[in-house]
């Protein structure tokens, strides 16, 4: 998931190992029923006959439980990598593997648990202390996560997704100068990685740094132009500097590309506001909301002070409020003192408006 501040797509990594390697199909071209079977169930026939063989062989092991997520059979390859772990306490490579199961089934816990013994028994291994560090992360313990990648960079100091990894975490963390130098250093690694790119343009927005954000987006959306989220970081950059109308154009743009995306029509009603299309933008914060955007108090908030500043009349004012009352109900603690003051002030103009209108 896009973070407001960072979006950073990392994937959780199994080292390479020793594995058995399946060998080709024919091999079982004499047994009648496989004429039938898909490449996955194949798989596990010969990897079942090896077991059933010398079920000592942890790769092979290894291979058969992949082999059954291959083949949509999660049951059976959690139970076998459960009895794995069981039987083979010390190999980091099991505990890898059940790791990353865990955390396909959601048991997010449970794998983070997973991924600590395989970094207690290899602490020097880089791929174990990056998925570690990334669930870590995902839990908000981002100064675990930081020792984590940090580990590993000791260990692997060109592996561009722990540079990517201790990113998050510095941004998370609020450091924010070191996060742009982690990046950098990723983005040097591969410059040809779009989405890096994309990434450190978000950073260098959130800094307040437009001009090297642009430049950042625009290598991003060349190297992937059918990327929509691209041209949404592009237009923010003009949107920063007030050239509303390339951001409009930019930000179209994105919502066509990305119609169920509740934060590109949040970020294209800020800008309609900008070139004074107040109900432009009050139909799009009102679209964002209902695909979920997840600030509802402050898009009711910008909605009620459209209305508040755009339409002076009894129904506009009453608009406001209705507005600015669902911001507080959604979020009592955010930008009470504003709405305070803002709701104050309609109760004052109502009032005038219904003595005007007084026969």
């Amino acid at each position: 998931m896009r973070r407001p501040e960072l979006f950073l797509l990392m994937v959780l990594l199994a080292p390479t190992t020793g594995r058995a390697q399946a060998a080709d199909s024919t091999a079982l071209a004499d047994t009648p029923s496989v004429a039938v079977l898909t490449p996955a169930d194949s798989a596990i026939v010969r990897l079942e006959a090896a077991v059933r063989a010398d079920s000592n062989q942890v790769g092979t092991l290894l291979d058969l439980a992949a082999a059954y997520r291959e083949a949509d059979r999660e049951n059976e390859a959690g139970a076998l990598l459960r009895r794995l772990s069981e039987r083979f306490p010390k190999d980091a490579v099991v505990w890898n593997e059940w790791g990353l199961f865990l955390l396909d089934q959601d048991a997010a816990d449970e794998a983070l648990a997973a991924f600590g013994r395989a970094v207690t028994i290899k602490p020097r291994d880089p791929i174990y202390r990056l998925n570690r560090g990334l669930v870590r992360l995902d839990a908000d313990d981002a100064t675990g996560a930081l020792a984590d990648f940090d580990a590993g960079l000791a260990v692997a100091p060109e592996r561009d997704s722990l540079m990517v990894g201790r990113a998050q975490a510095l941004v998370s963390l609020n450091r924010l100068a070191e996060a742009v130098k982690a990046l950098g250093g990723a983005v040097k690694r591969k410059p040809d990685e779009a989405d890096y790119h994309g990434q450190l343009a978000d950073l260098l927005r959130q800094m307040k740094r437009p001009t090297e954000a642009r430049a950042e987006a625009e290598t991003a959306r060349r190297l992937d132009p059918d990327e929509p989220s691209y041209w949404l970081t592009l237009g923010l950059t003009y949107r920063d500097e007030r050239n509303y109308v390339r951001a409009d154009t930019l930000l179209r743009a994105a919502v066509k590309a990305m119609p169920t995306s509740a934060v590109a029509r949040f970020e294209l009603a800020q800008v309609q506001s900008g070139l004074n299309r107040w109900r432009t933008a009050v139909a799009l914060y009102n679209q964002a909301l209902d695909l979920g955007y997840e600030d509802e108090a402050e898009a009711q908030y910008r909605i009620g002070l459209l209305y508040y500043l755009g339409d002076k009349s009894s129904l506009g004012f009453a608009a406001a409020r209705d507005a600015f009352e669902a911001a507080v109900e959604a979020d009592p603690d955010a930008r009470k003192v504003e709405i305070a003051r803002y709701l104050k002030d309609i109760d004052r103009e109502l009032t005038a408006l219904n003595r005007l209108n007084r026969p």
